[in-house]
């Protein structure tokens, strides 16, 4: 027997179907609310990790200006302030140089210092970026070149060498401990001496140590650093220092200023090695 719906009855099953349409669009559009969402948030953590990589290549550029030596340390919205190019001695027109450190932790409104684990572990891997960089240069000039001294140019391989390995003791021991009794063993007086800044480098092999002792010298002031370091707790690197200081006046910054200190030089041992004829490494 067949069923005819009334007029009444079909009414009621057609707003019965509409009721069911309207609730899954209902439902179909929370979904697509969330999905747009989570969408709008995925690109919103890529842009911030795109801000924080970018922040962190701004880093601390440096230009060598060639007609007055002066090293320029460059940064938008801070004043630049200068030091000699030939020994890095600070300008006496300003109280210290300051390098930008740039770091996610950083950008987050941390500041340096006060959490010692994050601003020591960068400082140990920028000291340890810079040194590889320092050895790629160094180790493609032949030690009969180390005390050549380019028509016009005041330094040699040598000075540099011995400068970097004087300033990382004063840097990332001296200046953080004091003296202690394993630097006997590290580098003599008359080293540190002969190659601190703003002492004239000597080209004469005689006057000064073997290429051999100032290579040992300069490894062995590394590998202490490295050895000491990790060590050193969040009390000690918040201790202000004494003036000439970099990047901030405290302990911890003597450390990350080491790196920067390092690259400096490694500009101008690049330059040495082309100015003595050698191929361009990169």
């Amino acid at each position: 027997m067949k069923c005819r719906f009334s007029g009444v009855e079909r009414s009621q099953q057609v707003d019965h179907l509409d009721g069911a349409a309207a609730g899954a669009a209902i439902v179909a559009g929370l979904l697509l609310k969330v999905l747009n969402t989570a969408v709008l948030r995925l690109f919103r953590g890529a842009g911030r990790i795109c801000g924080l990589v970018d922040l962190w290549c701004q880093g601390a550029y440096c230009v060598l200006h060639s007609g007055n030596r002066e090293l320029l340390v460059l940064r938008a919205g801070v004043g630049r302030r200068a030091c000699n190019a030939a020994d890095s001695r600070y300008d006496s027109r300003s109280d210290s140089v300051r390098i930008p450190i740039f770091a996610p932790w950083y950008c987050k409104g941390w500041k340096m210092g006060q959490e010692n684990l994050p601003g020591l572990q960068l400082a140990i891997e920028q000291i340890r970026f810079a040194r590889e960089y320092t050895l790629s240069l160094l180790d493609t000039i032949p030690e009969p070149l180390w005390f050549e001294q380019p028509a016009g140019v005041p330094s040699c391989v040598a000075w540099q060498v011995g400068h970097l390995a004087m300033a990382q003791y004063g840097l990332c021991l001296f200046r953080i401990r004091g003296r202690a009794e394993a630097d006997l063993t590290l580098m003599s007086s008359a080293f540190r001496k002969k190659f601190s800044r703003g002492t004239a480098p000597d080209p004469n092999p005689v006057s000064n140590p073997a290429v051999t002792e100032i290579r040992q010298v300069f490894e062995r002031v590394y590998e202490q650093s490295l050895l000491e370091m990790p060590g050193y707790g969040a009390e000690v690197l918040q201790e202000a220092v004494d003036r000439p200081w970099a990047v901030q006046a405290t302990k911890l910054g003597c450390l990350l200023f080491c790196s920067h200190h390092e690259m400096i030089h490694a500009g101008q041992l690049g330059l040495l090695r082309r100015l003595l004829g050698l191929a361009p490494v990169r």
